[in-house]
């Protein structure tokens, strides 16, 4: 994009007034391109990119400098702003372009940044919403119950950001099945007809976070609530427009914001779908 300094300087400022949009980037790699090595961002291992192997995807980064070139071999004394996206202390980008197959077909790219979904109540999954605060900040009222669960992918309370130690991290099957499996358990066993009920196992992390295995289930670090098939279903579609938008790879971190606070959040036995099993293993805390 190349303007005279005169034409550049009127079209991206005016006095009293942001700085205006001055171009749109697409970016695009040839899967043929891709290296045969990449690191993992979230283990910092060299691993192989998974050239021709369907079930996984390859990924290229195109890394570049913004500059605005004025013509007489000079560059512009200020920073470009972009809109989105991260910038190094050099103020480089990175792009990653992927060919991931269960995102899109024809793959994508997308800027190097870590996603976020943002709850938001009054759309339809309002239950699930406060199951999935409650979990982050008030997990001592989650079951199963266990007062000193630990309960990842929660941007810090009123800052909307989180730890990078603390992000879920996307996986398939049949890890996603497995856990969801094991979600179904512990609702069975507190509310034991809730299938035939019209409702549904909410559960956090979500049964697609890698951070869930059989051992972080069964030492209580998560949390579980029956609830009606249309507050789990929106969840889950509001989940899944962030997989598919961010293009969330598999492997790849992001973490939960929620948009209001919940001052007085209701007690999850008023929450959760009644009756509940008090006689359940899951409805008190484990014996030490």
């Amino acid at each position: 994009m190349e303007k005279d300094l005169k034409d550049w300087h009127a079209q991206a400022w005016k006095p009293g007034q942001a700085w205006s949009k001055m171009a749109t980037f697409r970016f695009r790699a040839e899967p043929a391109h891709a290296p045969l090595q990449r690191k993992n961002v979230r283990t910092g291992q060299t691993v192989p990119n998974n050239q021709g192997q369907k079930e996984h995807e390859q990924i290229s980064n195109c890394e570049f400098l913004p500059y605005a070139h004025l013509g007489l071999g000079g560059q512009l004394g200020h920073e470009l702003r972009f809109a989105y996206g991260t910038t190094d202390s050099t103020g480089k980008i990175n792009a990653v372009c992927d060919s991931a197959f269960y995102i899109s077909r024809q793959g994508g790219c997308t800027l190097s940044a870590v996603s976020s979904v943002e709850w938001k109540q009054g759309r339809g999954y309002d239950i699930a919403y406060t199951h999935y605060w409650k979990a982050c900040y008030d997990k001592a009222d989650t079951y199963p119950m266990k007062p000193s669960k630990i309960i990842l992918g929660c941007a810090v309370n009123g800052t909307g950001r989180s730890p990078e130690t603390s992000h879920l991290w996307r996986v398939r099957d049949p890890e996603s099945t497995n856990s969801n499996a094991r979600s179904r358990t512990r609702c069975h066993s507190l509310w034991p007809t809730y299938s035939t009920a019209g409702q549904e196992c909410d559960e956090y992390p979500f049964q697609s976070a890698g951070n869930r295995n059989a051992v972080s289930d069964f030492d209580r670090n998560l949390s579980v609530c029956a609830m009606p098939r249309a507050h789990n279903g929106g969840a889950g579609g509001v989940l899944n427009r962030l997989y598919l938008r961010d293009r969330v790879l598999i492997g790849d971190g992001y973490f939960n914001r929620f948009a209001t606070q919940l001052t007085s959040p209701p007690k999850m036995a008023d929450l959760c779908w009644k009756p509940i099993n008090t006689g359940s293993d899951y409805y008190n805390p484990p014996i030490p």
